[in-house]
């Protein structure tokens, strides 16, 4: 046998051409034609690591994205020219607008709610008609300063024309409107952005990240510092719309509570529609609660949350089927006071529970202490003629009613909150929620320049109003015609 440095023999240097030639594909088999060529710089190339790319630009929404530092040239620009503090406002405002939006990188989602966002503060955004940027050539760009570019392709203009459309403000008549950054911001976060996106957590706080940009923005740049403190609080409004929003989507699972859970298991069934409760009804998809565990439940919460002769009361009442509803009424309400349970009570609930699970009692769902809700009555505009209001109930704002709930709960609460709800009144005084149908932010503001999103200016038309002689007449107004004594085979020229 031949080393391997030995010259191979004339037969096994043939043995192994015949071995190659069985093992290639049948495209590149010599027979065929075909020859196999190997490309020596193709292999390298291969071999070759692709070269990274650039860093990305940065979009300016970054967590610690930072406006890069002004020269002094700059600086002297802004102060003296751009944002001096005898020149008027909204040509102000309107430059740092223009300003931002250049130098922001959006997407088309934040482009879209930036621009409601200027809507609802009665700036214009709409598209310039016949004046698009593919119009524009670059011979017409030549000699212009960049504020001057921007000028020209700018959609964002607050309007001083004196036939100008009546929804956004306008200098030359500022009768109606005020500047206002934390009431705008408030309006749009608890309103306009709910009603856009429908209550995703993720969208809503993009429109807040925006918002606050734009607001930093201004108060870096020094745009309007006679307006310093109200831009503060609308940046604060930011802060506290991403945390309640966040805590509004838990509670909508989780209101209006076990505790109301049981009463409106053993109190709303077999009365009125309003009464009405779906059978398959359940927290967290969890098994609905039967009659036994609402009634361990309602017992419980009665006889630690009420005094003796009042728990005694209810609890006999109840022995004796005497409990029943005798008022069901649609609320609006505003939190004042939420009070935690203390550590005594927590420690009567500990022991009770601990007494239930000795007695093996097959409880599905956990019984937590329970703390009080104290609210008034409100009245929410939200831009219908006929809000929820108690008026066939003669009670003042001063008033104020208690409503008991889940610690769990009161936790994710703030006072301030405005509520829609059902309220269940039994015979011994006792009121429970029976459904929650909106939760409001404690920041809630309905602007009036929602109603004038879609707003249409009314044409003027010189077409006769409909009327019984119409030759298109189809017959709907067939009574009229007998009346006014004309015959059915229609009117004679």
């Amino acid at each position: 046998m031949p080393s391997p440095s030995s010259p191979s023999s004339p037969a096994d240097s043939a043995a192994a051409t015949v071995e190659d030639a069985a093992n290639m594909e049948p495209s590149q088999h010599p027979e065929n034609g075909k020859v196999p060529v190997v490309d020596a710089k193709a292999d390298e190339t291969k071999k070759k690591k692709k070269k990274r790319g650039g860093a990305k630009r940065a979009t300016g929404f970054e967590e610690y994205y930072c406006d890069p530092p002004m020269t002094p040239a700059e600086y002297d620009e802004e102060k003296n020219i751009l944002y001096p503090p005898h020149r008027l406002f909204d040509a102000r405002i309107e430059e740092c607008i223009q300003r931002f939006r250049a130098r922001r990188r959006m997407t088309n989602v934040q482009d879209t709610l930036f621009s409601r966002y200027l809507n609802l503060g009665g700036v214009d955004c709409s598209q310039r008609q016949f004046q698009g940027t593919r119009g524009i050539k670059k011979e017409d760009m030549k000699g212009l300063s960049q504020g001057e570019v921007r000028d020209m392709i700018a959609d964002d203009v607050i309007q001083r024309g004196a036939s100008d459309n009546p929804r956004f403000y306008n200098p030359n008549r500022p009768e109606h409107w005020d500047v206002d950054f934390a009431g705008v911001a408030a309006g749009f976060l608890s309103v306009n952005l709910i009603d856009y996106f429908g209550g995703g957590l993720d969208n809503f706080c993009l429109g807040a990240e925006v918002v606050s940009n734009f607001l930093k923005y201004i108060y870096r740049h020094d745009v309007c510092p006679e307006y310093s403190e109200d831009i503060g609080a609308a940046l604060k409004i930011c802060d506290k719309a991403q945390a309640e929003m966040a805590a509004i989507s838990k509670l909508e699972m989780l209101l209006p509570g076990y505790f109301s859970a049981a009463s409106g298991v053993l109190f709303c069934q077999g009365n009125d529609e309003l009464h009405k409760l779906d059978s398959e009804w359940s927290f967290d998809q969890q098994k609905p609660l039967d009659k036994d565990m609402a009634r361990t439940i309602f017992g419980v919460h009665v006889a630690l949350l009420f005094d003796r002769d009042q728990s005694h009361g209810i609890s006999n009442a109840m022995r004796k089927n005497e409990l029943a509803i005798v008022e069901t009424s649609e609320q609006a309400i505003e939190i004042c006071k939420i009070i935690f349970p203390d550590k005594q009570l927590r420690a009567k609930y500990k022991s009770v529970i601990k007494h239930l699970d000795t007695k093996h009692l097959d409880i599905k769902v956990e019984i937590e202490a329970c703390g009080s809700l104290v609210v008034r009555p409100t009245v929410i505009i939200n831009g219908w003629d006929n809000p929820t209001v108690n008026a066939d109930e003669e009670r003042t704002a001063e008033e104020s009613e208690v409503f008991f709930m889940e610690e769990s709960m009161l936790k994710l609460l703030e006072v301030g909150m405005k509520l829609k709800v059902v309220v269940c009144a039994l015979n011994t005084n006792l009121k429970f929620i029976k459904s929650v149908n909106h939760i409001y932010p404690s920041f809630y503001t309905f602007l009036p320049q929602e109603l004038m999103f879609h707003y249409k200016e009314p044409l003027k038309d010189n077409r006769p109003a409909p009327s019984v002689y119409d030759a298109d007449d189809d017959g709907e107004n067939e009574n009229e015609r007998i009346l006014d004594g004309i015959p059915d085979d229609g009117i004679e020229e």
